[in-house]
């Protein structure tokens, strides 16, 4: 059920809390800053609300998208800024036990993620996005997961991932 909008005589900073705002395209373009969208946040802030940015880019670290919205005369704390490597090692924590081995390709910044969850990553070099493309098969021991990784929630606290063997041929 999508739910819109509803209108309001207050400022939107009134009426709500939070605002999570979508980086590209919305507080910048590029590394140009979006006309007036600094100011609005800033406005925003003062008036009580709470912002966080989120950006589907796992390759940047929290802390250097932070310095680059402060660049735009943003007061931003590196908490504030939620990426896609952060999510995902929020439901790796969810998901496996404290000590679990992870195999992670993709971003430092993902490794780092799920280190910081108490998670062990067993991926002892770090692969740019071509040698993963081309090393996979090697690297996830004889495992394809182009297509076959899913998670199944069997029952309310334990979720199963699997994983789908190649075939022969």
């Amino acid at each position: 059920m999508t739910r819109f909008l509803k209108g309001t005589d207050r400022p939107l900073a009134e009426a709500y809390q939070l605002a999570l705002l979508d980086l590209d395209g919305v507080v910048y373009r590029g590394k140009n800053p979006v006309e007036y969208a600094a100011d609005s946040i800033r406005a925003a802030e003062a008036a009580g609300m709470t912002i966080e940015y989120t950006t589907n880019n796992s390759s940047r670290f929290q802390h250097v998208v932070a310095d680059q919205l402060k660049g735009f005369g943003l007061d931003v704390e590196p908490w504030q800024v939620i990426t896609s490597s952060v999510v995902a090692a929020r439901m790796v924590a969810k998901a496996l036990p404290a000590g679990a081995r992870v195999q992670v390709l993709g971003a430092e910044h993902l490794r780092d993620e799920v280190t910081r969850n108490g998670r062990q990553c067993a991926v002892l070099r770090f692969y740019k996005q071509h040698q993963v493309h081309r090393h996979r098969h090697h690297l996830l021991g004889g495992h394809d997961l182009s297509g076959g990784i899913s998670a199944e929630r069997q029952r309310p606290a334990r979720t199963q991932i699997s994983i789908r063997r190649r075939s022969a041929h």
